[in-house]
């Protein structure tokens, strides 16, 4: 929801990895080379240092779609493709963790944590789901509601339209 009300800033997400990465990921399973397992780990390395939240819905979409081919990485045949699958997650997560380890050095340190107060003031609630600024939306309902709560998360009626449709 926050993607798709904020596409102004649709830029500062920086996913152009995602499609690299099932391009690549699709190789693997389909030819099982190397080349296309280093692809891979770097599509995946690009993510993870673009953002830690993007790496993560990367690796479980990964995940989703390997389950959706078993018989690539099933079995005799599938053997070099879970070994160079296996390589390339280690060599990536290794690389990540040295990036990230003076961020995680530091948190230790210093101690910066965030309180559940305020980690509950930024999260989502069901009504910000029906809040939206949009001009339409905002005189028709949305103008009370967002005066009790700031954020608006209401896609629009185009956007769930094509989502159910999808």
């Amino acid at each position: 929801a926050h993607t798709i009300t904020r596409l102004p800033q649709l830029q500062a997400i920086h996913a152009y990895s995602l499609p690299m990465a099932f391009l690549a990921f699709d190789r693997l399973l389909s030819r099982g080379w190397t080349r296309d397992a280093v692809w891979l780990g770097v599509a995946v390395l690009m993510a993870a240092l673009t953002s830690g939240h993007l790496a993560v819905f990367l690796v479980f979409g990964l995940a989703a779609a390997m389950l959706t081919r078993p018989e690539a990485w099933y079995g005799r045949r599938g053997r070099p493709v879970i070994v160079r699958l296996a390589a390339a997650a280690a060599v990536t997560l290794s690389i990540t963790l040295a990036f990230c380890w003076p961020y995680i050095e530091l948190g230790r340190d210093m101690r910066f944590q965030r309180p559940l107060e305020g980690i509950a003031s930024f999260s989502a609630s069901g009504w910000t789901y029906f809040t939206t600024t949009a001009v339409m939306h905002y005189s028709l309902w949305s103008e009370s509601l967002f005066r009790t709560n700031s954020d608006a998360l209401f896609p629009g009626f185009v956007a769930l339209g094509l989502a159910g449709v999808g």
